[in-house]
């Protein structure tokens, strides 16, 4: 989170964390656009990498106001994996005076009034439960789903009590009460693997968020978690059994090691077809805040389509889904992040981007990565969609994790200037 002048065509913004080769770093991000040429020139100086062996034994001194972001040389340092993330309940507060961004482009300051595809985000200092002592940072989004106050927040966590990384999680946010209460979906770094909830409670007077994150479980490699929320699993409608997908293979049983080296994904993630289902009852918001259900061959570029769903493999409830795909251009192509717990067995971010042909009601997109037993991975995904039923069946193939033995040590010296693009070859 930063600062962008459009008057002269630059940012600066500060680098909150990061996953895979970028786990951990700090630093800093300079961009200018030239828009001559409509191309954008970035220099990305990173200057903290820590290797993730020790853990800060005091909490930095943030001498700025709650209302205020941390300069670079005021982010915590980087905390290890460690006991200490897992069960646990953390305390945080935070001040929120960043407006809800409707999906028309109003800005409210009302949670009560949010429909799908109103946006909540939020960059700043992380407190303690007085409101006085500095925890962290945190640089969050939260998109509202559907009608039924169903919320998708993803944000990155600096030094949360020791913890860093990236947290997702998903529920019912009451504005007419300000307070929400969310699952915990996943995560990455010191919050690989995590399960557990997130309350919230929200004071209008002084613009305070207080949170209470309970984390109740790190699922390690040999877990198959068999049964999910029931909360959130009562919240869908039954139907028929999907296609049986092919067997999956058992987990292997060693256990993650120690951070920074790079653990690969468990063999059933790797070199695997898993072919999933699930509703996508979310209406797409169009980049003018129309609304429009099932109907994907009427989007364009800025539409966004997010989903929180159950996931079912085979004939099994499996996992969950929550995800967020973005229309890019006017060519139908799509880029899509979402956040998967058990599917098949593994969980994780992934993300993937190619053309949705809204016309033939299907998609083929290229995975460009992800996290956990995704870390790493290429592949495709295929996915056909039944306006009748709002049924969503995906062929998810992964053919490669990348696998990396050591963090380099430095950063190579670049050999030549940026070169000018030319937006018309």
């Amino acid at each position: 989170g930063g600062v962008y002048l459009g008057a002269e065509n630059s940012g600066n913004w500060p680098i909150t964390g990061g996953t895979g080769d970028f786990l951990g770093v700090t630093g800093v991000v300079e961009e200018t656009f030239d828009d001559t040429t409509l191309s954008s020139t970035r220099v990305i100086r990173i200057t903290d990498n820590p290797p993730s062996t020790q853990r800060p034994t005091e909490s930095p001194t943030v001498a700025v106001p709650p209302t205020s972001a941390p300069t670079i040389s005021q982010e915590p340092s980087f905390a290890p994996f460690d006991v200490v993330c897992r069960g646990t309940t953390i305390i945080e507060t935070h001040a929120w005076t960043q407006p809800i961004v409707l999906a028309n482009g109003t800005l409210v300051g009302d949670p009560s009034i949010t429909g799908p595809g109103d946006v909540w985000t939020n960059v700043g200092t992380v407190f303690d439960d007085t409101g006085v002592r500095p925890l962290g940072f945190l640089g969050e989004m939260c998109t509202v789903v559907d009608f039924n106050d169903k919320w998708f927040c993803e944000g990155t966590y600096r030094d949360l009590r020791g913890c860093s990384g990236q947290l997702t999680f998903s529920g019912v946010y009451l504005g007419s009460q300000l307070g929400g209460n969310w699952s915990i979906l996943g995560g990455t770094g010191d919050f690989e693997g995590a399960t557990g909830s997130v309350q919230e409670m929200f004071d209008e007077n002084d613009l305070t968020s207080t949170r209470v994150i309970s984390i109740s479980e790190f699922r390690e490699p040999t877990d198959t978690p068999t049964t999910l929320p029931t909360e959130l699993i009562t919240e869908f409608p039954t139907f028929a059994p999907p296609p049986t997908s092919p067997p999956i293979t058992e987990s292997p049983t060693e256990a993650l090691t120690e951070f920074p080296t790079f653990v690969p994904a468990p063999i059933v993630c790797q070199d695997t077809i898993i072919v999933e289902t699930h509703f996508w009852l979310s209406p797409i918001i169009t980049a003018s805040g129309d609304l429009i259900f099932g109907d994907p061959s009427a989007t364009g570029p800025g539409d966004v389509w997010t989903n929180v769903a159950t996931v079912v493999v085979g004939s099994q409830q499996s996992g969950l889904i929550g995800e967020m795909c973005t229309v890019i251009d006017g060519n139908d192509k799509w880029f899509c992040e979402g956040t998967y717990r058990n599917l098949g067995g593994c969980s994780g971010q992934l993300t993937f981007s190619g053309t949705y042909d809204g016309s033939q009601l299907g998609g083929n997109w290229s995975i460009t990565g992800g996290t956990g037993d995704f870390e790493g991975v290429d592949g495709q995904v295929l996915e056909s969609f039944n306006e009748n039923t709002f049924m969503s069946t995906r062929e998810i193939t992964i053919t490669e994790a990348r696998v990396r033995t050591a963090r380099p040590t430095s950063a190579p010296t670049p050999t030549m200037a940026p070169q000018t693009l030319n937006p018309t070859s």
